[in-house]
């Protein structure tokens, strides 16, 4: 049951919920409107469901309706401060096939663009690989 149905069935204004739970008018909008609680008060849920409770709403009720749609177990609220399981990223054999691997300049193309050591290794090692000029490098 979505918090919108709660509130119009137990006659609450979504002001009333706002003032009851300490929330801003703009957060219950959002909260009763799209589901999106504050990231920075992950005290509000439990507010709001404290609120609704003193209003006459079940309990459970109360928590289906602040819980994440996604969410199985309706005795078990959600922690708004728990770290998201982390993505692990595997990589296929296409992929392994994509990355460049590291080139070996021969002399003859380092003595053709002028070179004196490969520049895709170690790349810049003092302050005169930024700041050489073709004639500096010459001499």
């Amino acid at each position: 049951m979505n918090l919108t149905r709660i509130l119009n069935q137990h006659r609450i204004a979504q002001s009333a919920l706002a003032n009851g739970a300490r929330l801003s008018r703009s957060v219950a909008s959002r909260v009763v409107a799209h589901g999106q609680w504050p990231i920075r008060d992950a005290e509000a849920p439990v507010r709001v469901v404290d609120f609704l409770v003193s209003r006459g709403v079940d309990r459970n009720t109360a928590l289906q309706a602040v819980a994440p749609q996604n969410e199985v177990a309706s005795d078990v609220f959600p922690h708004a401060e728990a770290v998201p399981e982390a993505k692990t990223e595997s990589t296929t054999e296409l992929e392994e096939s994509m990355l460049l691997r590291s080139e070996n300049l021969t002399s003859a193309t380092r003595k053709a663009f002028g070179l004196l050591r490969n520049p895709f290794a170690d790349d810049v090692r003092t302050r005169d690989d930024v700041f050489a000029s073709a004639a500096t490098r010459y001499v």
